[in-house]
């Protein structure tokens, strides 16, 4: 990522006798002549199963915060029913995930700097676990509330720390892919949570809201027992100083040890230009010249608060101008991500559907469903043409569609509600209208996940430099979780002021901005290392 000192965005060697660094050799047999991607083979399909193994199991924590998400959706209407809760209490069991997940977004960012990723991972599960034992067995709304916060706390750490890891152990050609993985882990865990809802329908309203709830515990509970498994992120590690340990990560993940040390070492740069805290570069020289059988625990980068200039909210706080533009990409980013209706379509669905005019419970969780289902197909589009078409060219498809979708939506409940505004829609048959609603909703859910969905934690964590990375992704984080907690918070009151259709048609708008906003501002990162993008 630029820096004010930086003058080139390209890789270089460093070499052991201090000569001048230079760029890739492109013949050389470790690297081809496209942003130094490995050769095909053994070695290849090695690292890259090693690579998607270690993505896979970080992915189930986001499905663990999924099924959170999503269980909720359909628990509400047995936990009206059963604790007797009012509207406006309603509301704040929805939202109060959103929100306090913003403790969790900021939390996760200095933990993920202090412990490291997998640690902050392990903290996720373990808070997840609590709340959700806590929700089961809640004789009252204020204990429920309690669980559904830990949870909030839970899903907001897991938003962060997720994509920022897997971020770190990718390769660049693949790096896209690999991050769609927690958006449809996220996804999958939503169709769980509603799935579930739908299946335990027919227990008793005092027994199956708690079970719906509680079985976010079994993910937690895997992911408490593994994560020892799993290796800390080789970037995190340079930046603590513990190079050996790197080392042997990348070399798992590399063709032979020399392409590994070529890794470390472009990585060791890479901190080094984002380091201006330091008086000298004595502790970098120092470490290029590394072995792997010393330890060195030199920190490469000095990030906490009291450090010798500039610590991590210093730089975010009072950025330069490489910074400022990506702080503005991201926070316009991350408004557009959910101010264009998400929260709403994932905690409100069963009531959408009940006011588009299917009545009965099953209805409203079955159409919950197929929203959930279409969700999770789509982001596997994303993930397939992620690297392929681009970044950009999926958020343009992704908010154009998801502009006419929620246009559709509005115009269906205009029909349903026997509007006068617009010649002809009076006379659509009811059930035509509960149609279009029903397939407006699976289509603004379908074209959120193939682009503003899974492409939100992949660019920010392209975006940002080494640095700042995880406490830039939190604080915008700290934008996302607040504007879904407005909207969880005030859709229903919202709606009846200015009706279905008008929120509707409201989402439209700020989605057609969106289109704008990535045409003007957001850059294009595929194909690039975390350490070329600038």
């Amino acid at each position: 990522m630029a820096e004010r000192e930086e003058v080139s965005c390209l890789p270089i060697r460093i070499t052991c006798n201090n000569e001048a660094s230079s760029a890739p050799d492109p013949t050389s047999k470790h690297m081809d002549s496209h942003n130094g991607m490995m050769p095909h083979g053994k070695s290849g399909r090695k690292m890259s199963t090693y690579i998607i193994f270690l993505t896979l199991f970080a992915s189930m924590t986001s499905v663990m915060a999924g099924y959170c998400i999503g269980a909720i959706s359909g628990a509400v209407l047995f936990i009206i029913q059963n604790l007797h809760i009012s509207a406006q209490q309603e509301e704040l069991l929805m939202a109060s995930l959103v929100l306090i997940s913003i403790v969790g977004n900021m939390i996760a960012g200095h933990l993920a700097d202090a412990i490291g990723r997998r640690n902050t991972m392990a903290f996720a599960a373990i808070v997840c676990l609590i709340g959700s034992m806590i929700m089961g067995i809640s004789p009252s709304f204020s204990i429920l509330l309690t669980g559904r916060l830990l949870t909030g706390i839970s899903v907001g750490s897991v938003y962060v720390i997720v994509p920022l890891y897997i971020a770190e152990i990718s390769p660049p050609e693949i790096r896209g892919t690999l991050i769609s993985f927690p958006e449809i882990s996220l996804n999958f865990g939503i169709l769980l949570g509603y799935l579930s809802g739908y299946l335990l329908s027919g227990l008793p309203s005092n027994i199956n809201w708690r079970i719906m709830l509680s079985l976010g515990a079994f993910p937690a509970i895997l992911l408490i027992c593994g994560l020892p498994l799993i290796p800390e992120s080789p970037r995190w590690l340079v930046v603590k100083g513990r190079l050996d340990e790197a080392r042997r990560f990348l070399i798992k993940i590399s063709t032979d040890k020399e392409d590994a040390d070529q890794r470390l070492e472009d990585i060791i740069v890479a901190a080094e230009k984002a380091k201006r805290s330091l008086d000298s570069d004595e502790n970098f020289r120092n470490a290029k010249h590394f072995s792997s059988r010393s330890e060195h625990t030199v920190p490469l980068l000095d990030y906490e608060v009291g450090g010798p200039k500039r610590s991590v909210w210093h730089e975010l706080l009072w950025p330069n101008a490489a910074v400022r533009r990506i702080l503005i990409v991201a926070m316009l980013y991350q408004f557009f991500n959910q101010a264009s209706g998400v929260p709403a379509v994932l905690y409100y669905s069963p009531s959408i559907f009940a006011a588009a005019g299917i009545k009965s419970t099953n209805g409203d969780l079955g159409s919950t469903v197929i929203v959930g289902f279409s969700k999770t197909v789509f982001v596997l589009v994303a993930t397939i043409f992620v690297d392929r078409t681009g970044r950009r060219s999926l958020l343009f498809i992704s908010g154009l569609g998801m502009c006419t979708s929620m246009a559709i939506l509005g115009a269906a409940f205009l029909c349903l509600n026997n509007s006068q505004f617009i010649v002809g829609l009076s006379t659509v048959p009811a059930g035509i209208s509960s149609v279009m609603a029903v397939v407006s909703t699976c289509s603004f859910v379908a074209f959120f996940s193939i682009g503003f969905g899974p492409i939100c934690n992949l660019l920010l964590a392209e975006l940002f430099p080494l640095k700042i990375r995880a406490q830039g992704m939190s604080l915008s984080m700290v934008i996302n979780r607040s504007i879904g907690g407005l909207i969880s918070l005030s859709f229903l009151t919202i709606s009846t002021a200015v009706t279905l259709p008008g929120v509707f048609f409201i989402f439209a708008l700020i989605s057609a901005c969106s289109v704008i906003f990535v045409y003007t501002l957001v850059p294009e990162t595929t194909g690039k290392t975390l350490e070329e993008i600038k």
